[in-house]
């Protein structure tokens, strides 16, 4: 199963999409057909894998940040 078959796994069951999980797509390459197809699906980010693991923890961190920062609607109750 690749990402996108998961992502339309979890967007099918009602229950887990309530939950508002962002859904990232992490690859090795990106192409405009798979990034448009991404964002026309509603990810929330495309990223490229970097190559060093320095990169690879710098983006993670970045994007923990931002989720650590952003409101979700499972917050406002």
């Amino acid at each position: 199963m690749n990402g996108i078959e998961l992502r339309n796994k979890i967007f099918t069951n009602e229950e887990i999409r309530k939950k508002c999980i962002p859904y990232l797509f992490f690859t090795t390459s990106a192409n405009k057909k798979s990034v448009t197809d991404a964002y026309a699906m509603s990810v929330y980010g495309f990223f490229i894998k970097p190559v060093s693991v320095a990169a690879f923890e710098k983006v993670l961190g970045n994007i923990i940040e931002y989720w650590k920062e952003c409101i979700s609607m499972n917050e406002i109750v």
